[in-house]
């Protein structure tokens, strides 16, 4: 038997092989599963490798936790509307699922736990900034609580924009987030191709900050709606746009004044303020500090009682222009026209600002003022420069510099040198409109910005701005235009340089990101003071601790 099998399969073996139609189907079948699996996975892996996979689920996974916890990081409630909308998209868990099965589960989460997610992340053109262009921050000791006020101090203030007596309507003052309408601009304008992005430059009103911030704040990483985590406690009180509405009609201070009682009753009713007695809450008001101080002085009629008031004597108050002389007061820049919503934008107009051709030597800008409030410096330096071939002097009109900020923007981009004498107070905000053009400030006073931009602006002044005491012009007739001949050339480079570096931090930022940013604006180191300044207190023993 055994030899006999040995045969067979011998004699088996050298028989040809015969391939059945069922075999060569099967093997066809076998092929194209392989070719479609290997299809598959490719497109696996360029879907996860799309760098909009990770926002989208970023964003998804918010507005589930949102649906969980329907209140947003500012505090105020989800809609009803929207919650049902997320409960459609409650699968997207899924999708995670199968990201994380797929082997990138490391770089996903290194996505999702940077810290930025607290921010609401939605689409640029709804008005609130995406988490995924800001920078990364660490918010230990920085959490930022922002009070849920009562509609009348601020967002009924805001709709009621028109309804004004003695002055005109600001709503398009405080549309866009607080910035104003964009700049209107035609191919016939020789800066059109300057100012680019133009979404990116605005019609800003100097008074408006209140809003702006607001706004700023609201899409801030650090946010928390938990009082005892925070360090910092923000009242969004728009006491500016209470008073414009009767600052110019002086029959009836006690109603000028009612709303900012009303106000000082409320916050003194709630808890945060309670524990800490006004110690770390920061209040911005849009206005210059003497616009708060009515009956201290010798104008009875002018402004607000607001900062009079005891109960907030422990506030910080943060304004275009502080008092020198009281502590609890913070100088932020004012706000100019330029609100870039990416890094790219910003370093694009740092460029522009370096290469500019300066063929201006010195310029001044400002309106004719028929009330002396500084003295006759503001004419000396007007008549010098128009007795001087070396200087420019453009006479400011509403139409000229304010509806056109373009002009203002120009004449930096093309000087040297520019101006600024005192106005109707030591601050202007053409300083910041300079240097926001790469133009080197003359100042005549330290009260002008070394003494009210501690935060923005350190130091003597000497690294980005030209000092000439006011008493010298004024009353000497000292002659500017031969101070700034005798600068050598090489210290005029080093200014110019240093304002470049310093141009970052003077900016409000758009809240709206179009792309990633890394630098600080104004807005994020004034917090950076803050916190810095209560930290010291606590460790001192203060009261805010």
């Amino acid at each position: 038997m055994a030899m006999q099998w040995h045969l067979r399969a011998q004699n088996r073996a050298y028989r040809p092989v015969k391939f059945s139609i069922g075999r060569c189907i099967t093997l066809s079948t076998f092929i194209i599963f392989v070719f479609l699996l290997h299809l598959r996975i490719g497109a696996d892996r360029r879907t996860i490798e799309s760098p909009n996979v990770v926002p989208a689920i970023i964003q998804a996974s918010e507005r589930i936790e949102s649906a969980r916890n329907p209140t947003s990081s500012a505090g105020t409630k989800t809609p009803i509307s929207e919650l049902s909308t997320v409960a459609q998209e409650i699968n997207v868990t899924s999708a995670i699922s199968e990201v994380t099965d797929l082997g990138v589960t490391s770089e996903t989460s290194e996505v999702l736990d940077t810290g930025v997610t607290s921010a609401t992340s939605v689409d640029p053109d709804s008005g609130v900034t995406s988490a995924n262009f800001q920078r990364p921050e660490n918010c230990d000791g920085r959490r930022i609580f922002i009070y849920q006020m009562p509609v009348e101090f601020n967002e009924q203030l805001a709709r009621n924009c028109h309804n004004w007596s003695g002055w005109r309507s600001m709503c398009e003052d405080i549309s866009n987030l607080g910035f104003g309408v964009n700049i209107p601009l035609r191919k016939s304008d020789p800066m059109t191709s300057l100012l680019q992005p133009p979404s990116a430059w605005y019609r800003t009103e100097q008074f408006t900050l209140e809003v702006a911030i607001h706004e700023r704040l609201k899409t801030h990483s650090c946010l928390t709606t938990n009082p005892d985590e925070a360090s910092l406690f923000y009242i969004p009180f728009y006491h500016s746009l209470d008073l414009i509405r009767t600052l110019y009609l002086n029959d009836n201070l006690s109603a000028r004044d009612l709303l900012g009682q009303r106000f000082v009753k409320w916050i003194s009713t709630q808890a945060p303020w309670q524990r800490h007695q006004g110690h770390r809450h920061v209040l911005v008001l849009g206005r210059i500090y003497w616009d708060y101080i009515r009956g201290i002085g010798t104008d009875s009629t002018w402004g607000s009682n607001l900062l009079t008031l005891p109960e907030l004597g422990n506030v910080t108050k943060l304004f275009i222009e502080r008092s020198p002389w009281k502590s609890d007061t913070v100088g932020i820049p004012y706000p100019t026209s330029f609100h870039p919503g990416s890094e790219t934008d910003l370093r694009a107009w740092q460029h522009t600002v370096r290469t500019s051709k300066r063929h201006q030597f010195a310029s001044v800008a400002g309106g004719t003022r028929t009330k002396k409030l500084t003295g006759s410096i503001r004419d000396e330096v007007f008549k010098q420069c128009a007795n001087s071939t070396k200087c420019k002097q453009v006479r400011c009109t509403h139409e000229l510099c304010v509806t056109k900020p373009q002009t203002i923007i120009q004449m930096g981009l093309e000087s040297v040198f520019c101006l600024q004498p005192p106005g109707d107070s030591p601050t202007r905000k053409g300083i910041f409109d300079s240097l926001q053009a790469g133009c080197i400030p003359v100042l005549f006073h330290e009260h002008q910005a070394v003494q009210q931009y501690l935060f923005h602006l350190p130091g003597n002044g000497l690294s980005y701005s030209v000092m000439i005491p006011q008493d010298d012009v004024a009353v000497n007739h000292y002659d500017v235009m031969d101070h700034l001949s005798r600068i050598p050339r090489s210290r005029i480079k080093k200014l110019q340089a240093n304002i470049i570096k310093l141009l970052p931090q003077l900016l409000y930022r758009n809240p709206v990101l179009t792309g990633e940013y890394t630098s600080k604006d104004a807005v994020d180191v004034a917090i950076d003071g803050l916190l810095e300044r209560f930290q010291v207190q606590s460790v001192g023993g203060h009261p805010s601790s």
